[in-house]
C-alpha cells in the first residue's frame, strides 16, 4: 500500500493527532496540505475542509467557520463534520448554534459518544451571555 492513498492517510492521522494535542497550527498545516492535494470530487474533501476550517478558527482565523459550514452542508450526515462545526461555532462564542448542531447530530445518531460528550459540555458551560451576543 504505497503511494498517494497511504500518504494522505498518514497526513490525515498526523493532523488529527496534532489537533488532539492542541497543536492547532501544526494540525492546520496537515489539513491544508491534504486539501491542496485533493479535489472537490474527492470523497474526503469535505472532511479535510471541515478540519482545516476548525483549525483555522482555533488559531484565530475566524473565516475558517465558512469552511466548516460549507462541508457540513455538503455532507449533512457526517457526525464528525457536525462535531467540527459545533466546536468551531463554540470557539466563536456561538453557543446556541453549537447546541442546535449537536442536537441535529444526536437525531441522526442518538448514541454517538462524541456528540453526547459535546452536548453535556455545552449544557454545563452556561456562562453568562450578553443579551445581544
Amino acid at each position: 500500500m504505497h503511494g498517494h492513498a497511504s500518504d494522505t492517510e498518514k497526513e490525515y492521522k498526523l493532523g488529527q493527532e496534532e489537533l488532539r494535542l492542541q497543536n492547532y497550527s501544526q494540525a492546520l498545516d496537515h489539513f491544508s496540505f491534504l486539501l491542496a492535494l485533493s479535489s472537490p470530487s474527492d470523497p474526503m474533501y469535505p472532511m479535510y475542509q471541515s478540519y482545516q476550517g476548525l483549525c483555522q478558527v482555533l488559531v484565530g482565523e475566524e473565516e475558517g467557520i465558512l469552511l466548516c459550514r460549507q462541508s457540513a452542508k455538503s455532507i449533512s450526515s457526517s457526525i464528525e463534520i457536525k462535531c467540527n462545526l459545533a466546536l468551531a461555532e463554540l470557539q466563536l462564542n456561538k453557543r446556541h448554534k453549537a447546541i442546535s448542531i449537536v442536537e441535529s447530530g444526536l437525531k441522526l445518531d442518538p448514541s454517538n459518544k462524541h456528540l453526547k460528550k459535546l452536548h453535556s459540555r455545552l449544557e454545563t458551560r452556561r456562562k453568562p451571555f450578553l443579551p445581544f451576543v
